[in-house]
């Protein structure tokens, strides 16, 4: 889906949910780099409020 719509912030969050539900954290905050660098470069915005929660529990718990 990302290789269509590399801006599709809801895929990224589903994405980084499943690798931190896997427990794979590393690739879940891998995730959230891309998608905040595809936002910023692409529409000049950061990620919303619930993406950068998520990226914040996936951090505090490694």
């Amino acid at each position: 889906m990302l290789e269509i719509d590399n801006v599709a912030e809801d895929v990224y969050r589903r994405l980084m949910d499943c690798y931190a539900r896997s427990g794979r954290p590393a690739e879940a905050l891998r995730v959230y780099v891309r998608c905040r660098q595809m936002l910023a470069a692409v529409l000049g915005i950061a990620p919303a409020a619930e993406t950068e929660g998520l990226y914040r529990s996936i951090r505090q718990a490694l």
